[in-house]
């Protein structure tokens, strides 16, 4: 736990800017026992030129200078990207409300005023520089993490992608025992490679799905934008689902609108959009209910929707429907299984095309799961 005693401000560099020569010498005597690194400039221009040259931690500043004054020169400060994190302490012997406001205004973090009340002082300017070593340790805590995380996904995709080759191996070798080219089984035998096969269909998904996660968190997912006929994707992608749907009893109207006959996007990536959406649905809808397909458009945006007649999603779990990992309390009705990361995936490829998805329940029954797309891509 950081505590405020276990922050260490010694060798912390404060630049000092006053006009007064006076000045400089008491507040540069009053920080020396506390090994401060004090660096000071008799002017608002020699000050600014110092900047880059001392990596100032705080800024003690006179507002009542010749030449360029206090707050011209907190301004111009503040406009530098060296001075974005740092605080500046203004000195002053006004105490009127307007200039103190006009001090804060123009970027001011404290003010100390004059004659200085020593103590009191110095605990502004230790504050201060405790909240700048606090931020410090804060932002190489973030690097930290995110190194972390970015290996962790570089680990994911190097084990997703050994892990896959095996896999697609036992899949297709259950494919042809359960196909009988390699003789008759028995029932229990039949059974067997029947359970290898969905087993190794859910893995295969799991793994696609984890390498995805991957690219997509260390920054390789690449959308290969092309001219692309979205109805007739729409069409394929229905058609092939349609003979999943039947299995459960369900059926599939698609209901056609005009659109644009040629739409630029990923045709794989949205390709396995609608695939996930359509799949979900048909998990989650019940025997003898409809899911209709509606693709329409705006002058802004192309739209491509799936609505079911399943339970919905309750109103406060919305926020967990495109997390990774994240289940909501709904569960299919056929007891299919889910990796929990197809709808993460499915917003972040949408996001790459300047689109987007969302979902919101029907006012009868269901849910309505829709993907937009930008019509400005469209030709």
């Amino acid at each position: 736990m950081i505590t405020d005693e276990s922050i260490d401000i010694s060798n912390k560099v404060i630049l000092l800017i006053d006009d007064s020569p006076l000045d400089r010498k008491l507040i540069s005597k009053v920080l020396k026992p506390k090994n401060f690194q004090v660096f000071s400039a008799p002017s608002g221009e020699e000050g600014i030129s110092m900047i880059q040259e001392v990596m100032s931690d705080l800024i003690l500043l006179d507002i009542m200078m010749d030449g360029m004054d206090g707050l011209e020169t907190c301004q111009h400060l503040k406009e530098m990207p060296e001075c974005k994190n740092v605080a500046i302490i203004f000195m002053t012997g006004k105490t009127d409300s307007d200039t103190i406001l006009q001090a804060f205004s123009e970027g001011a973090s404290e003010y100390i005023t004059k004659p200085y009340r020593i103590k009191e002082a110095m605990a502004r300017i230790e504050t201060h520089l405790k909240v700048r070593a606090l931020l410090e340790q804060h932002t190489e805590f973030i690097k930290a993490l995110t190194q972390a995380n970015t290996e962790k996904s570089k680990f994911l995709g190097i084990a997703s992608h050994d892990l896959k080759n095996p896999l697609v191996s036992i899949n297709g070798l259950a494919h042809f025992l359960a196909s009988g080219k390699f003789g008759n089984m028995s029932s229990t035998q039949a059974e067997m490679v029947s359970s290898i096969y969905e087993a190794s269909e859910a893995m295969l998904a799991l793994v696609n799905d984890l390498f995805d996660v991957a690219l997509i968190e260390t920054g390789q997912l690449k959308v290969e934008i092309d001219e692309v006929d979205l109805y007739k994707l729409v069409k394929t992608s229905v058609n092939l689902y349609r003979i999943t749907a039947e299995k459960k009893d369900i059926q599939i109207d698609f209901v056609e609108n005009e659109i644009p006959d040629i739409v630029r996007c990923d045709k794989r990536q949205v390709r396995r959009v609608m695939d996930n959406l359509l799949s979900n649905a048909i998990k989650f809808s019940e025997s003898g209910t409809t899911i209709r397909v509606i693709i329409e458009c705006d002058k802004n945006w192309v739209f491509f929707r799936v609505a079911d007649e399943g339970p919905g999603v309750p109103e406060d779990e919305f926020d967990k429907l495109f997390e990774s990992f994240s289940k909501t309390s709904v569960q299919p009705t056929g007891g299919e299984t889910s990796t929990d990361l197809g709808f993460n995936i499915c917003k972040k490829v949408m996001k790459a095309h300047g689109g987007d998805i969302y979902a919101e329940n029907l006012p009868e029954k269901g849910a309505q799961f829709s993907v937009q797309l930008q019509n400005s891509a469209v030709s």
